[in-house]
């Protein structure tokens, strides 16, 4: 199911489907029955013969967020089955939401096809963990996020505000496909490297050698951990045992 994120004046939580898709489960507070706590919702018909298999119009779950909200909402997604329809549901922020946090998977299962799109909202915190989908954040407000695309999924975050203070952007791209930009002047506004290539995931200094001074301590210590016998290459066996 598709899942929203709305600006409202009351918490409130809305599932609507096609007959022939509905099967949901509400888990409500012990002490009211009035307050959901979680919501399970799958969608036996799938998206497959939809337009882009968009699941809107078959499976939607709808999120009001009253001002003053707090805590975060937790997202998952059930494993796609091997040989099936792989399905494409999409998270949305709507505009004017303010989402207090926002966790979609986890650093140890990753959400498979689940993407995800803030537009014109604030989120004070998101962490997204995800296979094949994308993550794309349009002129909105994002305090801080954790992003991680595994598989063949993007992440864009186009129009962020980040006037009056510093970006600190930690990224792993092992094909060097980052792009950043700003529409501030150059008087006002700069791009500034790392000072240890560790803090961005990036160890070609320390193995070539160019940045030694910095590096120094960092060198030493992956030949001495990894390098057994220091002749500048670390076998199968050398890491291995270096781990155990």
């Amino acid at each position: 199911c598709d899942l929203d994120f709305l600006p409202g004046s009351t918490a409130d939580v809305e599932y609507a489907s096609l007959t022939s898709a509905r099967s949901f489960r509400f888990v409500v507070r012990s002490t009211d029955a009035n307050i959901a706590e979680a919501l399970t919702a799958r969608n036996p018909l799938g998206c497959e013969s939809e337009v882009l298999q968009s699941c809107r119009r078959v499976c939607l779950v709808k999120v009001t967020v009253p001002p003053g909200a707090t805590g975060a909402f937790r997202v998952d997604q059930a494993s796609v089955q091997k040989g099936g329809a792989v399905p494409l549901p999409v998270i949305t922020v709507q505009p004017g939401a303010v989402v207090p946090g926002l966790r979609v998977g986890a650093w140890w299962k990753h959400v498979p096809t689940l993407s995800a799109r803030v537009d014109n909202a604030t989120i004070n915190h998101v962490s997204w963990y995800a296979g094949d989908g994308d993550f794309v954040a349009i002129s909105s407000a994002i305090a801080s996020a954790s992003l991680y695309a595994k598989g063949s999924g993007s992440i864009y975050l186009l129009d962020i505000e980040a006037s009056g203070r510093d970006v600190e952007v930690k990224w792993r791209q092992p094909n060097d496909r980052f792009c950043a930009a700003t529409d501030l002047p150059p008087a006002t506004a700069e791009f500034l490297p790392a000072s240890d290539a560790w803090d961005q995931c990036d160890i070609r200094s320390i193995l070539d050698g160019t940045d030694e001074v910095t590096n120094y301590a960092a060198f030493s210590l992956l030949r001495s951990t990894y390098d057994a016998d220091s002749n500048g290459r670390v076998t199968k066996d050398e890491f291995t045992t270096a781990l155990s």
